[in-house]
C-alpha cells in the first residue's frame, strides 16, 4: 500500500474558510429553533452541497464570483432559511420566534463591535481570491464604496420610516450589505461611482426587507428567520449575481 499526498495550498484553506462562512450564515435563520445534533448533521450536509454547488460554477460554468456573492451568501442565506421551514412544519410544538430569539439591548451593543470588524475585514474578504493586482486594487476599492452606499441608502431609509429615530437591526445588518452586493463584480468595475450605485440599491432594499419583508414571510409562509440572513446575505447575493452578468457582458 503507498500513500499518497494530498495537495493543500493557501487557496484551499481559503476556499474552505469560504465554506465555513456559508455555514455560519446558515446558522443565522435556525439560532435558536434547532439542537446540537440537528445543526451537526446539518453542517454536515451543507459542506457536501456548498462544494458541489461551488465547483460546478467555478469548474463547469467559469462564474466569476470573487467575493462569494452567489456561492456563500445567497447559497448559505436560502440554504438556512429552508432548513428553518423545515423544522416548523416538522416540530409538534410549533416554535415561532420567541422573545429570547429578538435582539436586546445588550446584543446590539455587542453586535456594533462585529459590524465595525466587518467593515475592517470585508474588503480582504471579498479580494481573499483575485490573483491579479490591479483586480484585487479594483476589488477593495469598490468594496469600500459599495459599503459606503450601503450606509447611505441605510440612514436614508431608516429616516424616512422611522423620522428621527434610528433602527438598531437596520444600522447593524443593512449597512453593510454593500459588501455582498458588489461582492462577485468587485474585481470587474472600472468606475467607483458605479460601486457607490450598487450598494446604495443593496442598502435600501435590505432595510425593506428588514422592515417590512420578514413580517410578511413570517405570517404567510411561516419563516422565522431568526437572524433575517435573507435580508443581508440572500436578497444582496442575489443582486450582487444579477450586477455580476451585466458586468461580465
Amino acid at each position: 500500500h503507498k500513500w499518497k499526498k494530498v495537495s493543500l495550498e493557501l487557496k484551499d484553506m481559503i476556499e474552505g474558510d469560504f465554506g465555513a462562512a456559508a455555514i455560519l450564515i446558515s446558522y443565522g435563520a435556525v439560532m435558536g429553533k434547532a439542537t446540537f445534533m440537528q445543526l451537526f448533521f446539518m453542517s454536515f450536509i451543507e459542506t457536501i452541497f456548498y462544494s458541489l454547488n461551488y465547483k460546478l460554477g467555478e469548474d463547469k460554468l467559469e462564474v466569476n464570483d470573487a467575493g462569494g456573492s452567489m456561492f456563500i451568501h445567497s447559497f448559505g442565506a436560502f440554504f438556512g432559511v429552508c432548513c428553518t421551514w423545515v423544522l416548523y412544519f416538522n416540530r409538534k410544538k410549533k416554535i415561532e420566534n420567541h422573545p429570547c430569539n429578538k435582539a436586546n439591548k445588550m446584543s446590539n451593543t455587542f453586535a456594533f463591535i462585529g459590524t465595525i470588524f466587518l467593515w475592517i475585514f470585508w474588503p480582504s474578504f471579498n479580494t481573499a481570491l483575485i490573483e491579479s493586482d490591479d483586480g484585487r486594487y479594483r476589488g477593495i476599492i469598490n468594496t469600500i464604496y459599495a459599503m459606503g452606499g450601503s450606509c447611505l441608502g441605510t440612514f436614508i431609509t431608516t429616516y424616512m420610516i422611522h423620522g428621527a429615530k434610528l433602527e438598531p437591526e437596520s444600522m447593524l445588518n443593512a449597512s453593510i450589505c454593500g459588501g455582498v452586493c458588489i461582492g462577485g463584480s468587485c474585481d470587474l468595475l472600472l468606475e467607483p461611482y458605479a460601486a457607490l450605485i450598487i450598494g446604495l440599491i443593496g442598502g435600501v432594499i435590505s432595510t425593506l426587507g428588514f422592515e417590512y419583508i420578514a413580517a410578511c414571510f413570517e405570517k404567510g409562509c411561516k419563516v422565522f428567520d431568526t437572524a433575517k440572513i435573507l435580508y443581508l446575505h440572500g436578497i444582496p447575493g442575489f443582486i450582487g449575481s444579477i450586477i455580476t452578468a451585466i458586468a461580465v457582458a
